[in-house]
């Protein structure tokens, strides 16, 4: 008989817990995220500017501006999180506010650059990269900076690289 009462207390038990946390919630569909235009501009020697331009559904945008010839393949979630390091990298919250964000590279002369973003979801899922590529102008002579002899070698240093 005791052990009549123990199982009725443990379906009382279980059918009390279904009950007491109320019917079973239905999931919510993720959804998925904007996505990111980007803008280069200004380019001189020494700098660019970046303008990222989110639009659809986002809540936050992240950046990278890495040196590099050619784009990469880039996991956007890492991108997102800011994992990746380079240039310049950071995440900025969208408000209706301020609905781009512009900023400047500091950069060297004849060099490669891409810029990726990714934007995420309100849930927090992150999009689809964008990426867009730039070079960095060269207008500036090389400057000479010193020079070394070795008997009749003679060695010349300049600001930056030069090719014969």
């Amino acid at each position: 008989m005791k052990r009549f009462f123990t199982y009725i207390a443990i379906l009382a038990l279980a059918v009390g817990c279904k009950d007491l946390y109320g019917p079973e919630e239905t999931p919510l569909a993720p959804d998925t995220a904007g996505s990111v235009e980007v803008t280069i501009t200004d380019v001189t020697d020494n700098s660019f500017k970046v303008t990222l331009t989110p639009s659809g559904n986002v809540s936050y945008y992240s950046y990278l501006v890495d040196a590099s010839a050619t784009a990469e393949t880039l996991d956007p979630v890492t991108l997102y999180k800011v994992g990746y390091s380079s240039v310049a990298q950071g995440t900025v919250k969208y408000t209706a506010e301020a609905p781009s964000y512009t900023f400047e590279v500091k950069a060297t002369p004849n060099t490669s650059y891409q810029v990726y973003a990714v934007a995420a979801s309100e849930m927090g899922f992150a999009g689809n990269i964008t990426v867009k590529g730039t070079k960095t102008t060269d207008t500036v002579a090389p400057g000479y900076e010193s020079y070394q002899t070795d008997e009749n070698q003679v060695l010349f240093t300049f600001s930056e690289a030069v090719t014969r």
